[in-house]
């Protein structure tokens, strides 16, 4: 997402990821190419999150590499 404009956005690529659907994100993707790839990529990680079978655990070095990342963001 490009600058700090884009920040605003991410609660709308959120819900959109899950299926709401929110006419101002619409108006605003068509002209943000990072916004629609940030969507694309939630998408694709709230479909596999849908098909991983409940109680399924993560690899250690997986919960590493995400915690730094969210730490950082």
């Amino acid at each position: 997402m490009k600058g700090h404009d884009c920040r605003t956005w991410l609660g709308f690529l959120c819900d959109e990821a899950d299926g709401k659907k929110s006419p101002r994100l619409r108006a605003h993707l068509p002209d943000c190419p990072p916004c629609r790839a940030m969507l694309a990529s939630l998408k694709r990680t709230v479909a596999a999150l849908r098909r991983a079978p409940l109680g399924a655990k993560t690899p250690p070095r997986l919960n590493a590499v995400l915690s730094r990342r969210l730490r950082r963001s």
